[in-house]
């Protein structure tokens, strides 16, 4: 079983038939199912977001909202987890708490069917042990579900502009002062599965540290192979065996962050790195990173919806 546990999908089109602005990549659920198929892959996390989820990003590629709300919503990656429903756990985000109904929209995911939620606390201004973001956790904790965490460090530089990070930046002086806002949380919900996304977005040996110290902690890989690199990748494995080093092998997760990154045939080829040539590794290991550790994460939660 391979799982790449970081995807998102985006309409090809607009309302007025014009093609989605969001990425120049193709973006479609037909398309990554097609590139699945290529890989070997049998199933995914999709991830899904709302536009003001992601403002920060929105501005940095000069969009509005109105530019990419027919593309990017709830309604297209339900669409496509019903049209391939064995293919596909569902993290949805839209729950920044700048909308007064996030809660209520985000029991209506879970009660969906919902794998778990995705949540971006920089994105939104806030730190992630912010009073805002501990309901989401405890809804979390209510349906059983897991929670992908994207700290997005790798935004916070010191002066930025961009909506949310600006308020955040301040609050953090590194990657470990970060994760302090973090501890709490995981030690509060350690009933919880965290999912660090791109292995933290900081340093991999302090998140490999932080890893090790909690048992319901997770990262997916995604992100974290130079794009410019090809077969074996050996940037891309030596971060990994950093991370491995220190977190062990049993909750390293395999994931792309598709359609921004390996696209094509080096989907393909990044599946058979971790399979053949990941020889810090022993087989096992290797099948754990690649699936076995993101079945462990979902537990008892099957793809699809309600």
């Amino acid at each position: 079983m391979i799982i790449d546990t970081h995807v998102h999908v985006f309409r090809p089109t607009d309302s007025k038939g014009q093609p989605q602005k969001y990425s120049p990549n193709p973006t479609s659920g037909e398309d990554y199912v097609a590139t699945m198929d290529a890989a070997g892959i049998d199933r995914a996390f999709l991830i899904s977001f709302s536009p003001d989820d992601i403002l920060a990003d929105l501005e940095a590629k000069k969009l509005t909202v109105e530019d990419v709300k027919d593309v990017m919503n709830r309604e297209y990656a339900i669409e496509v987890i019903r049209r391939y429903p064995d293919r596909f756990y569902w993290f949805p985000c839209h729950l920044n708490p700048m909308n007064a109904d996030y809660l209520e929209r985000t029991q209506r995911n879970l009660d969906l069917g919902a794998a778990g939620l995705k949540i971006l606390p920089s994105f939104f201004g806030l730190l992630p042990d912010d009073d805002r973001l501990l309901p989401l956790y405890e809804l979390a904790q209510k349906y059983n579900v897991s929670v992908i965490l994207d700290l997005s460090f790798w935004y916070l530089t010191k002066g930025t502009t961009r909506a949310g990070f600006r308020d955040v930046a301040p609050l953090v002086k590194d990657y470990a002062d970060l994760l302090s806002h973090v501890e709490p949380v995981v030690e509060e919900f350690s009933d919880v599965n965290f999912q660090l996304a791109h292995a933290g977005t900081g340093d991999l040996q302090e998140t490999g540290k932080f890893m090790s110290r909690y048992t319901n902690v997770f990262a997916d890989i995604s992100a974290r192979f130079p794009g410019g690199e090809d077969y074996p990748f050996p940037k891309g494995l030596s971060a990994l065996e950093s991370l491995i080093t220190l977190a062990g092998v049993e909750r390293v997760m395999f994931g792309t962050d598709w359609p921004h990154f390996w696209q094509g045939g080096k989907m393909k080829e990044i599946v058979r790195c971790l399979a053949e040539a990941a020889t810090f590794m022993t087989p096992d290991e290797r099948a754990l990173v690649l699936g076995g550790n993101a079945l462990r994460f979902v537990g008892q939660v099957q793809p699809g919806l309600r």
